[in-house]
């Protein structure tokens, strides 16, 4: 691999770290949901390095089906926050 796909991958493993320690201090549902939704869009950004890297076309399509569930959980998880009013101060 070249140093610039090691360096966006170890920029994202950065992010990730971070993403991770506030999912793991955060107390409410909303931070929850945003926090695994972000680590959905670093680990898309991750396989498009790799594609991009390896060249391997295979990566994008996995990419694409994680970004369709990654919105659909997303979108479920709203509702549901929206309906039962969650985080309504």
């Amino acid at each position: 691999m070249s140093v610039v796909i090691t360096g966006c991958l170890t920029g994202i493993l950065l992010a990730v770290a971070i993403v991770v320690a506030w999912l793991l201090h955060s107390r409410s549902l909303l931070d929850r949901t945003l926090a695994v939704d972000v680590l959905g869009v670093l680990l898309l950004q991750a396989l498009v390095v790799v594609a991009a890297g390896s060249g391997e076309g295979r990566f994008l399509n996995v990419a694409i089906v994680i970004a369709l569930v990654s919105f659909i959980a997303t979108v479920t998880a709203a509702g549901f926050v929206e309906r039962r009013g969650i985080g309504d101060d």
